[in-house]
């Protein structure tokens, strides 16, 4: 039995479940994601089951093999809750999407949701626990009857699963504020991965030269917001996050690589590290390109294309869009950072007020004695403080790890120095 569609920002943490009978996601799936990101005000949590991801030993589908048909599959899920979350400008709204096998059950570090959201008629053959399922649950009605979506071609169950996924993966990249283009791109390094995944991060000092650099994350917030996604997406592999300060990182000495993952924005960049590694003897690297949400791709369908071109993934969007905020609100709001399209208050914007308040106090104090005349003059240096102290520029949002999260605009950075594939992005070459 369906539910009523749930109002716009009704739920402040929602969780998605769903599931799909193969790599090619049923025709539902869309815009049940659309609906719930319209309802979700703050974080949403979308995990997609399906036996194609079960894990050892049941996994028998090869990875790599696989390689379009899950990137294909991620963007249609990020880019359908990261436009909808736009078109209410909710662009720092969290969006996560996760895979998971039957035979993995209910991820245990999913917690404190407000609200859950199934699709009508979806059974999902995994055992939910009682916690999750005593919260209000709201079931959507698919475009398609659920129970005649079956997979598009049968599923193979004897297939070569030589070279399926490799020991050592590594990327790079700057991932700052953490959005759907990046989400996508370590997630599809994750899924190649068996024991261990390197991440290349961009050092601060190769960052001066960004547009909106004012309101960069700090190398400790990125790397503390990258690590939480990549635990969250799997947190039985072994994730190596390595501070550099030139196009090569690890993949320039490390011989345990076997695997690169990049954008096909920065190709070159992979180009650059296979003919370092040459020189240097050291093994070549497969590479794996994310080329599915470039504007010059051609993988997607119509109707996903017009989706995409409609949304905004890179973080230069974000950072102009946070300005944005600040010259609207911040100077209303002095101390406060934005968090989630919105405002929260810091300690520090606190404590200016009580300070505030209590020279207010001192000033009528030492007007009683001093006279009418002078106690005015006292509370109106008082009062003036106070609204000095309300009139200072927003706290700049880096290094608030609340500060995070969605897409970026059409705008083109200036070039530099960075490692190659740093997340998906049409409109920049590095985040």
């Amino acid at each position: 039995m369906c539910s009523p569609q749930p109002p716009a920002n009704s739920v402040n943490k929602g969780l998605l479940l769903a599931s799909i009978r193969s790599f090619e996601p049923p025709d539902y799936l869309s815009a049940a994601i659309s609906t719930c990101s319209h309802a979700t005000k703050y974080h949403l949590t979308i995990v997609l089951y399906s036996r194609v991801f079960n894990v050892d030993p049941d996994c028998t589908v090869n990875h790599a093999a696989h390689w379009d048909d899950v990137q294909k599959l991620l963007t249609r899920a990020y880019v359908a809750a990261t436009k909808a979350a736009q078109d209410q400008n909710k662009v720092l709204m969290d969006v996560d999407v996760l895979l998971r096998g039957i035979n993995e059950g209910y991820p245990s570090n999913l917690h404190g949701y407000d609200a859950v959201f199934r699709v009508a008629g979806d059974a999902i053959p995994v055992h939910i626990p009682a916690a999750v399922m005593r919260l209000p649950h709201t079931y959507l009605s698919p475009t398609v009857a659920v129970s005649s979506l079956g997979p598009s071609t049968p599923l193979s169950t004897d297939e070569d699963l030589t070279d399926s996924q490799f020991p050592v993966v590594a990327l790079g990249g700057t991932f700052d504020h953490l959005h759907a283009g990046h989400k996508i791109l370590l997630s599809m390094a994750i899924w190649i991965a068996r024991e261990k995944l390197i991440v290349g991060l961009t050092d601060d000092a190769l960052l001066v030269r960004k547009r909106y650099a004012e309101v960069l994350e700090s190398l400790f917030v990125r790397e503390t917001r990258l690590r939480a996604f990549l635990m969250l997406v799997n947190p039985a592999l072994t994730y190596d996050i390595v501070p550099i300060n030139d196009v090569y990182g690890p993949t320039g000495w490390d011989e345990n690589i076997q695997a690169l993952v990049v954008s096909q924005e920065t190709e070159s960049g992979a180009q650059a590290i296979a003919t370092h590694r040459a020189e240097k003897g050291l093994p070549a690297l497969r590479t794996f390109v994310i080329d599915v949400i470039s504007p010059t791709s051609h993988k997607l369908d119509a109707e996903d294309e017009h989706a995409l071109r409609e949304t905004k993934m890179g973080s230069t969007f974000i950072r102009q869009w946070i300005l944005e905020q600040q010259q609207r609100r911040g100077r209303a709001r002095s101390g406060s950072v934005l968090h989630m399209g919105g405002f929260v208050e810091t300690e520090g914007s606190r404590k200016r007020e009580e300070e505030a308040k209590e020279t207010g106090e001192e000033a009528d104090a030492s007007a009683g004695a001093a006279g009418k005349e002078e106690a005015g003059q006292e509370a109106t240096t008082a009062a003036e403080g106070q609204q000095d102290a309300q009139n200072e520029d927003s706290t700049e949002t880096t290094g608030d790890p609340a500060t995070h999260n969605a897409d970026s605009s059409p705008q083109t950075e200036e070039p530099q120095n960075t490692p190659a594939g740093d997340g998906p992005r049409p409109e920049e070459s590095t985040a």
